[in-house]
């Protein structure tokens, strides 16, 4: 859904993250407009977490038509501006697809929920955007299970929003549209809680999917798996093809996985187990909070477990450290049941 997309509320109208609410319909919780109640809210420091994930998936949509726009305008022979971020590193690819898409997300979430904390990658396009103010959208419905009633009133200081506009540039860069996603992550209290994957070139799709959850809630639209698994033995790992790390290279000897498989970018390795094309995946030294956020979020959601390589879990304030210096391994809900040697 676009801005300004959809009816009822007159010629180009449209509502605000901050004008829309949450109401019951059998066992699915729907957005709904219920502006007045959500402004109480608002202003006594309290965030419910169904509107704030209904605010991340919007927010991923939008970001998602953003990168196909750009995208679409280079294959046109409009090439997109690249440049490194680091010199030394040709992961840290910086395209106009980074810089729009997170402006537009943190427009988003600032002009609804200014007093959470937001992390964004991409810190130039931050410090420009903290007095952002929003605008009007039209939200599509958010539907999840049953909400735990701790996420329905979290102090607004609790919550942190990481965001990762463009997770996979530098495939992005290189063409391999598919491993590119959009990564907007809710920590609560350092917990990730709830989150949403935007896919802007999911094979078979011709519009953005958007994949999301809270903990406690359950999971929407998680893509079929790629490949038929029933013929396979042993565990599935999903990593890098080759690594330098020592630290990361001896946690796959120890894993002696039955099949290698090696889909780029963060938030696609991690979507890989979620989907159930690996039973687990191992990331190098160098990921983020805002690579590690949402994609934590939605593998607890789904009964898995996000940990460093020494088993503990990853700490997503907003004052900590935001390189995971000590390595990310995630397990699927299933992986302690799967034999290593088929």
């Amino acid at each position: 859904a676009g801005a300004g997309a959809g009816a009822g509320a007159g010629a180009g109208a449209g509502w605000s993250c901050k004008q829309l609410g949450i109401g019951k319909k059998r066992d699915t919780t729907i957005l709904s407009l219920k502006g007045r109640a959500i402004a109480a809210r608002m202003s006594s420091g309290k965030v419910d977490m169904r509107e704030l994930l209904g605010c991340c998936v919007y927010a991923c949509e939008r970001a998602g038509e953003i990168i196909r726009d750009v995208e679409r305008r280079r294959e046109q022979g409009k090439l997109a501006g690249t440049m490194l971020k680091d010199a030394s590193d040709s992961r840290s690819y910086l395209t106009e697809a980074d810089t729009s898409a997170q402006r537009a997300i943190l427009e988003i979430l600032r002009g609804s929920f200014p007093q959470i904390s937001i992390i964004a990658e991409e810190e130039e396009e931050e410090d420009k955007l903290q007095e952002a103010e929003g605008r009007p959208y039209q939200l599509p419905p958010v539907e999840l299970g049953d909400v735990p009633d701790q996420l329905k009133s979290v102090a607004a200081e609790d919550i942190c929003v990481f965001v990762d506009p463009v997770d996979g540039t530098k495939e992005f860069v290189e063409g391999r549209l598919e491993a590119v996603q959009t990564l907007v992550g809710i920590s609560v209290n350092g917990r990730p809680t709830g989150g949403a994957i935007g896919i802007p070139f999911l094979s078979g799709k011709e519009e953005v999917h958007v994949v999301y959850g809270l903990v406690g809630a359950g999971l929407k639209n998680v893509p079929a798996p790629s490949s038929d698994r029933r013929d396979e033995a042993g565990i599935v790992l999903a990593a890098s093809p080759s690594g330098k790390e020592q630290a990361v290279l001896d946690a796959r000897e120890l894993l002696a996985a039955g099949k290698l498989i090696t889909p780029g970018g963060v938030g696609n390795k991690i979507l890989s187990v979620l989907r159930g094309d690996a039973d687990c995946a191992l990331m190098h030294l160098q990921t983020n909070l805002w690579d590690t956020c949402a994609t934590e979020a939605l593998i607890r959601a789904a009964g898995g477990k996000v940990s460093d390589m020494l088993g503990n879990d990853i700490d997503h304030s907003k004052n900590a450290r935001t390189m995971n210096v000590l390595g990310v391994f995630v397990t699927s809900a299933g992986f302690h049941h799967r034999d290593p040697k088929g």
